[in-house]
């Protein structure tokens, strides 16, 4: 109970201070090598986030599963530890985060949304289809985020799981209305690392015109339990399940 009680009052004054006085994050960061360095330095990586752990419960025992901006490859520590037969193959924009699936023994590939063809980088090492495809908290840093959900449309995976963070959020309403500042998303240097920006309702019919249709929504952190059973309106990030639609 105490334990709870001193969750409470943190969370409490982390959210006020994210409405009133939480200053837009402007750390420059050259690109995402260099951003990816800074992170892995500083140790700001968490080993067990909530998307990873809603993302393994929806992947099979076997078969191809993707990963869009692997990063450093947490999600597939965690993923190999739970399936270890699965065949996982990591794209990433970083020669840093490329270098450290490599050396996990896990297949990297080069993959730039802004100028790259997912299916055609992936038809350079062999492959043109993947059961899985996991897109986590990847979204909001791509102009073209239109043209990479398409090319994973092409690949027709059984399952897509992406994660976003939650515009929606009523911390980030409560920002604006009562803070009169820019509502931030989940940012850790610069406001330009999200350009992109969806509410949940905003992205039920974004990923329909994409060609998918939504199998099952969570929230992931947030407003103290709430999060969990209205994550449209409390949680900060959301994970969305997705199926491609039949032609």
């Amino acid at each position: 109970m105490l334990n709870k009680l001193k969750y409470l009052i943190n969370f409490s004054i982390s959210f006020m201070n994210d409405i009133f006085f939480k200053k837009m994050p402007l750390e420059i960061f050259i690109d995402y090598d260099n951003y990816w360095q800074k992170r892995i330095l500083e140790n700001r990586l968490p080993e067990n986030l909530v998307r990873y752990k809603i993302a393994i419960k929806y992947i099979g025992e076997k078969g191809r599963v993707l990963d869009v901006g692997a990063g450093v490859g947490i999600f597939f520590d965690l993923l190999k530890n739970k399936n270890p037969n699965l065949e996982l193959i990591g794209t990433d924009i970083s020669e840093v985060c490329l270098k450290k699936l490599k050396e996990k023994g896990y297949v990297a590939v080069y993959f730039n949304a802004e100028s790259d063809a997912l299916t055609n980088r992936l038809k350079e090492i062999g492959i043109d289809k993947v059961e899985y495809v996991t897109v986590m908290d990847v979204l909001e840093h791509v102009f073209k985020a239109e043209e990479l959900m398409q090319e994973i449309r092409k690949l027709n995976p059984k399952i897509c799981i992406v994660s976003i963070p939650n515009i929606g959020y009523f911390g980030c309403r409560l920002r604006l209305l009562l803070g009169g500042k820019m509502p931030l998303t989940i940012i850790i240097y610069h406001i330009r690392e999200h350009i992109r920006f969806w509410t949940v309702k905003d992205f039920i019919y974004w990923a329909d015109k994409m060609g998918f249709k939504i199998k099952k929504i969570e929230g992931q952190h947030g407003f103290p339990v709430l999060w969990r059973f209205f994550p449209s309106l409390f949680a900060s990030g959301v994970v969305f399940i997705l199926e491609p639609k039949k032609v």
